[in-house]
């Protein structure tokens, strides 16, 4: 497979921390979701369960491969690693094969520890034993249903959370290995009572790929997994992401399920809804301490059905009923001429805006050339452009390849890629593939979900000078995974032999960005990009509205980071950046002024639209903003 077609996006197959997810076409549930697993807002629509099923019946995996390839003691038993992603994978078994239920267990499936563990470590975890199975499962002490709390407890409950993860796989590796050479779990028998009571013909092969998946990204590769080919083509068809819903974002903070805002034109914009209501209710069930996944499993539903939320808008509680429709997104959009005032000079600047939501479609950068092409066309001509790639999962990269040159030219250095192992060339750049178009500085905004190669991308941007990384840092991608056939873990080899018709993907590369005369090479991996300009969704933000899930946060065996810092890269440039924007800038006053519109402002957006007043501005204080870097 050509490089430029290896896929560089942020993917989460384990579930592990998935409190909040949007998946782009479908929403899979259990340990599986989908290659490019998108932000911490999660759009409402309706999934198709039987049609994934469809997928992975073009695959034809059945449960018994599971049982010889992974579910064997030589694998499961090598070390704790291995154990954990043997017991997710029978955790995805029991979840994907019961179609009822939304949750694993029940508290009557579960017998007392047996006193083969104390009821509760020191990790804070209780192992029980599976009735009449004698598996072990980690069940975390806290309970499911959270209660409010404020903003330093909810944080450190999550770390420790966070913190868990990696002692849970010690604690197989020091406590549970040594016990169960004595007395095995049979992981057999827990695949044979599912077969009889849960697995059918229709769902085996989704069921037994999905446990694949559990054990490849908890037990050998984060990145790594198997999903039907078929699946991969719907995914990278047309140029827009359509689904079927209400028209939202949804994002569980404090134990509340929030809409940060409604979409413009849809059908909950349409019945009233604001940003930042909180759902209290969805059809009479309450929905106070459950993930976004639990809220959207409940919301969605089929075009043209009816669904009701039981809205709290500051003291007020209404019922909302909203009728679900068909919702379309273009992946690149833009605008041609958004004015910012100075408030020092009262002066009009002229901004340029196109947003890429993936890298995912087909044409991308061709589409991105057509708007840039439309931006600099207008009679009023921009003075600077913002890039906005904020909750962008990655893609493909020759498109970052691609869009990058538009910005630096043809030739320039994007990304090098440095092989993780002995199947590809130690070392190899991936260079720029267009010409320059864009002559006027270039805002970028990112955020914790901006992954991959839209991390290229905005790295690029900010090695190269173009302009100011504006937002949150970024996810902390910097791996690259390719397709064929791959020893994905000991003693089993999976290709398309074995299995047939699907997308087998390893992770090969650890990617390095270009850096310039003041910065090496380096790679984002773990620490992501760090803006030049700090801005998050609120002015004043609280520890709370800085707190997101990256990399690091994804399993306990993602690549590390090395020796990148936290600060940011540039320091002339942020100062400079700071002090324009506080003699020049009009973020917090236009936000305050559109708090109480039914889609509330975008701050990131308006520290942006500053940004790049001060991007304009001539003076002996301002940093030069170099386009390229002859050379590289």
């Amino acid at each position: 497979m050509a490089v430029f077609w290896h896929k560089v996006c942020k993917v989460d197959l384990s579930h592990r921390y998935v409190r909040e997810v949007h998946i782009m076409k479908f929403l899979l549930r259990g340990l599986v979701t989908l290659i490019c697993l998108i932000s911490m807002s999660t759009n409402l629509y309706a999934a198709d369960r039987s049609h994934q099923e469809e997928l992975w019946d073009t695959v034809g995996i059945k449960t018994g491969f599971i049982t010889t390839a992974v579910l064997n003691p030589q694998i499961c038993y090598a070390s704790g690693a291995n154990l954990d992603g043997c017991v997710r994978a029978i955790d995805s078994i029991l979840y994907e094969s019961d179609s009822k239920d939304s949750t694993l267990f029940t508290t009557s499936d579960w017998l007392e520890n047996l006193n083969k563990f104390s009821a509760e470590d020191n990790l804070g975890v209780t192992y029980v034993i599976l009735k009449d199975f004698g598996f072990y499962k980690i069940v975390k002490a806290v309970s499911a249903k959270q209660t409010q709390k404020d903003d330093k407890d909810v944080i450190a409950e999550i770390m420790k959370s966070r913190d868990r993860e990696k002692q849970e796989i010690a604690y197989w590796e020091t406590q549970v290995l040594a016990a169960t050479t004595r007395n095995p779990i049979p992981f057999d028998g827990i695949i044979a009572w599912a077969k009889q009571n849960r697995i059918t013909a229709a769902n085996e092969s989704m069921v037994a790929g999905e446990a694949l998946n559990a054990y490849i990204t908890n037990a050998v590769d984060a990145h790594g997994y198997v999903l039907p080919r078929k699946m991969i083509d719907e995914m990278s068809k047309g140029t827009s992401d359509d689904y079927s819903g209400i028209g939202v974002s949804i994002r569980a903070l404090g134990g509340k399920i929030i809409i940060p805002q409604p979409f413009e034109g849809g059908p909950a914009y349409k019945v009233g809804i604001r940003s930042n209501d909180v759902i209290l209710a969805v059809n009479g069930k309450d929905v106070t301490g459950e993930t976004t996944e639990q809220v959207a499993d409940v919301v969605q539903g089929s075009s043209g059905t009816p669904v009701t939320l039981k809205i709290q808008r500051k003291t007020q509680e209404l019922d909302v009923t909203i009728i679900r429709a068909k919702i379309h997104q273009e992946n690149v959009t833009w605008q041609t001429d958004l004015q910012v005032q100075d408030s020092k000079t009262s002066k009009i600047h002229h901004v340029g805006y196109i947003k890429i939501r993936s890298f995912m479609t087909d044409g991308l950068c061709a589409t991105v050339t057509n708007g840039l092409n439309a931006i600099q066309s207008q009679p009023q001509k921009v003075e600077a452009i913002i890039l906005d790639l904020r909750d962008n999962p990655g893609g493909h990269l020759d498109d970052a390849a691609c869009i990058a040159g538009l910005f630096v030219g043809r030739g320039k250095l994007v990304v090098e890629q440095r092989s993780l192992g002995k199947e590809f060339p130690p070392s190899q750049e991936i260079k720029s593939t267009a010409d320059q178009i864009v002559k006027v500085p270039v805002v970028t905004l990112v955020n914790a979900n901006s992954a991959s190669a839209s991390e290229i991308l905005s790295g690029d941007l900010q090695d190269y000078r173009v302009g100011p990384i504006v937002g949150a840092r970024t996810w902390g991608k910097a791996t690259v995974q390719d397709t064929g056939p791959w020893f994905l873990f000991p003693y089993t080899y999976v290709d398309r032999n074995l299995i047939p018709n699907t997308y087998v993907a390893k992770t090969i590369a650890r990617f390095y960005l270009p850096g310039n005369e003041a910065r090496p090479r380096h790679t984002n991996q773990i620490v992501g990009i760090v803006p030049d300009v700090e801005a998050y969704e609120v002015p004043n933000p609280t520890d709370m509205d800085k707190f997101a899930y990256r990399e690091a946060d994804m399993s306990p065996i993602v690549l590390s980071q090395q020796d990148m810092d936290y600060n940011p890269p540039y320091p002339t440039l942020t100062s400079y950046y700071e002090t324009c924007l506080k003699e020049h800038g009009e973020a917090e006053k236009v936000y305050a002024s559109k708090l109480n519109d039914q889609v509330g402002p975008d701050y990131q957006k308006l520290v942006g639209l500053d940004a790049a007043l001060c991007a304009t501005l001539k003076g002996p204080a301002q940093p030069a903003i170099k386009l390229s870097i002859a050379g590289r």
